[in-house]
């Protein structure tokens, strides 16, 4: 199964705000996810960005249209409204993708189950919109780890709004 992590953030490396908000990332990298997500037919998130998307007020997961979503929690309680498929580590997560009949998925998730992901070594590529503004404070893409991961280069695009979107395949 493929896996491509889909992530926007500031050229400063900032994913959100301490207090989870993406309010200075670009409309235009939540309708490049959509997109990917809708091509792939499948996405993989954790508890906790499941909860920040529901909080907001103008996009929602429930926008991605005829896909399936699955939610990584550790807690095997966790409550999610309907259509979407609790998985409590990533190798579940990819199991039930597979049950589902996915062959690719987007990942995009906070750095901890992020790490999780490159740990398992189940990432094949990895998208990043740079947005143009450095926010200073906030949480990073990627959490200290203790492996290195290397990268090569697929491409590189200049999209609108001063926004540069990476594309990399993950060679372990």
């Amino acid at each position: 199964m493929k896996i491509t992590l889909f992530m926007a953030m500031s050229l400063d490396g900032l994913t959100s705000r301490k207090n989870g908000s993406e309010d200075f990332l670009s409309e235009l990298d939540w309708k490049f996810f959509c997109g990917l997500t809708e091509k792939s037919g499948c996405l993989i998130t954790s508890r906790e960005t499941y909860d920040n998307v529901k909080s907001w007020e103008s996009e929602s997961f429930d926008d991605i249209k005829n896909i399936k979503k699955i939610i990584v929690s550790h807690n095997k309680n966790t409550k999610l409204d309907k259509g979407y498929n609790l998985a409590l580590s990533p190798l579940e997560a990819i199991k039930t993708a597979e049950k589902l009949m996915c062959k690719e998925a987007v990942l995009t998730a906070g750095p901890n189950l992020t790490k999780d992901f490159f740990r398992e070594k189940l990432i094949n590529e990895i998208i990043i919109n740079i947005d143009p503004i450095s926010v200073g404070n906030g949480i990073k893409l990627f959490q200290e780890n203790n492996f290195t991961t290397k990268l090569k280069l697929l491409g590189i695009k200049k999209l609108n709004h001063g926004i540069v979107q990476l594309h990399y395949k993950v060679l372990y």
